[in-house]
């Protein structure tokens, strides 16, 4: 399948900066984590999948085999449900009063976090006296909006089973990043604690770090996030994760800077010699970080450059004083497989998740397979 451009973002091409999202990436991210065990690989398509696009990546990821989607909000969950009758849908963030109908209509499944939560749904199928199911979130050490044990026990206890059925019963570990962090063994142990209470319900706690920990964290089903856009490090391991996003600057300006001559707003880079600098159409209003002012790097046809000065509202300074020949209309690689988020979440003091999601919706959206 050739490149698609997103005609819903992008309008004619004015010498915009691109960003390319590798479907076949996010595919064979999928299909690696697949294979890692014998669980059931869910995907998570929350926040426009992760910022790339949820209406590319979810048919991307369907065609591969992906039959269950996480999302956070039910507008997300809708949109999956337009694409898709055959698919299992869950709400991370659960449900409100108002939305119990519109997700009874779609077929569409909230992650019960909290007794009121879980009151509010019963109680809407009861009044349409149809079985009630969900998943339910149990919390085992992250300490966000999950059921305690004790409120797990008391709806199994309460509610009869021809009144609720949960479909998935599941956890979040809070440092699945730091493999050797004692709370992952900790809520492992938790979680497997109340599996008696459920004991014929499917049962999640791993999502995309979480699946690098091993097989005893896998359980039923694990949540493939963050790791199939390619923003996950594998603890020192051979990282068989492919990059999935590509973001190449326009250069609008390639002009000489004199010794002693300043660069950007306040002045933070001085120039230690004669130069060449670059003016990229890139700024933090694109999601470029301000962060990475004077400490990232990208690269012009495989060669590294710095960025230099302050990352303003919608530029960004380049130095190419090493670069023999480059032009104005020319790109240089911002985001890419030789300078990843997880590198440049690095240098922003940040981490991949909020790269990704910040990514800017005026570059030219280009979706490759």
């Amino acid at each position: 399948m050739p490149a698609m451009v997103d005609p819903q973002i992008t309008g004619p091409d004015y010498g915009q900066s691109r960003l390319t999202i590798d479907l076949a990436a996010i595919v064979a991210n999928y299909q690696t984590l697949a294979k890692m065990g014998d669980a059931e690989t869910a995907v998570v398509v929350k926040a426009d999948a992760y910022g790339l696009g949820a209406r590319y990546v979810t048919p991307a990821l369907y065609e591969a085999g992906a039959r269950t989607f996480f999302t956070a909000q039910l507008d997300e969950a809708i949109a999956v449900r337009q694409l898709y009758a055959d698919v299992r849908i869950y709400v991370l963030n659960g449900i409100k009063p108002q939305e119990i109908p519109i997700a009874h209509t779609h077929n569409i499944l909230p992650v019960l976090g909290s007794e009121t939560q879980f009151k509010d749904w019963i109680e809407f199928h009861q009044a349409q006296q149809k079985l009630a199911q969900a998943a339910l979130h149990v919390e085992t050490g992250i300490n966000r909006m999950a059921l305690s044990a004790e409120a797990l026990r008391q709806i199994a206890q309460t509610t009869p089973l021809d009144q609720f059925q949960p479909t998935l019963i599941l956890s979040h570990l809070a440092n699945a990043d730091t493999a050797d962090n004692p709370s992952n063994a900790e809520q492992l142990q938790r979680f497997t604690a109340l599996e008696k209470i459920y004991p014929r319900c499917p049962r999640s706690l791993a999502a995309s770090y979480g699946i690098y920990l091993g097989k005893a964290y896998h359980f039923d089903m694990v949540r493939a996030g963050i790791a199939l856009y390619g923003g996950i490090k594998t603890f020192g391991k051979a990282n068989a994760i492919q990059n999935a996003v590509t973001l190449d600057g326009y250069i609008m300006q390639v002009h000489s800077l004199e010794k002693g001559q300043k660069v950007g707003y306040g002045g933070t880079f001085i120039a230690p010699r004669n130069m060449k600098i670059a003016v990229l159409a890139v700024g933090y209003a694109d999601g470029y970080a301000r962060k990475l002012s004077n400490r990232a790097i990208c690269h012009y046809n495989g060669v590294a450059c710095s960025i230099i000065g302050r990352v303003s509202m919608d530029m960004i300074t380049i130095d190419v004083s090493h670069i023999d020949t480059i032009s104005e209309g020319e790109t240089i690689c911002l985001l890419g497989p030789n300078y990843d988020i997880n590198a440049m979440a690095q240098d922003g003091e940040t981490i991949s998740y909020e790269i990704l999601t910040s990514l800017g919706r005026r570059f030219v959206r280009v979706y490759s397979r």
